[in-house]
């Protein structure tokens, strides 16, 4: 497989990246009543029912920035690959790490011995990651010194 062939390959695993991250956004949203009724099961007997409210919208607004910044990073990433950027394998390396690392976060955290978001919330937000494994790993096997990453645009390939 040419270096062309896996650069194009990690731009459509980071569009599929970009629509489970806008899907993951949504689902927040469409999900609000399940994050509500989880917050309120786990806060209503430490802090009240007005307080735990209140918790609803911060993990809501902390869920869609979250997203946000994710669509960003895609589209900025996409940007890089399809102009052959050097340095696009360790910074999408380490979006990829990042962005990893609080998926799982979210997936696991607790709040009063229970996990914070419900359980479909916290998979749709790791559901990008895998697409990014892809991407990342796709990126990294196209040589080092190949014109795709030195041209300036990735090439056609030989």
């Amino acid at each position: 497989m040419t270096d062309a062939a896996n650069a194009k390959k990690a731009v459509v695993a980071m569009y599929v990246g970009l629509a489970l991250t806008v899907l993951a956004g949504l689902t927040a949203i469409i999900g609000s009543d399940s994050l509500a009724q989880q917050l309120h099961a786990i806060e209503d007997a430490w802090i009240g029912h007005d307080k735990a409210s209140e918790s609803q919208s911060i993990v809501l607004t902390y869920l869609l920035t979250l997203s946000a910044l994710g669509i960003v990073s895609w589209l900025w990433l996409v940007w890089a690959v399809k102009r052959g950027k050097r340095w696009v394998r360790p910074v999408a390396t380490t979006v990829f790490v990042l962005g990893s690392g609080v998926a799982v976060m979210n997936l696991v955290m607790e709040e009063y011995g229970q996990t914070i978001l419900p359980t479909l919330l916290g998979m749709t937000g790791v559901l990008p990651c895998v697409a990014g494994l892809a991407a990342v790993a796709l990126l990294w096997r196209s040589r080092r010194g190949s014109a795709v990453w030195t041209s300036g645009r990735p090439s056609a390939g030989p």
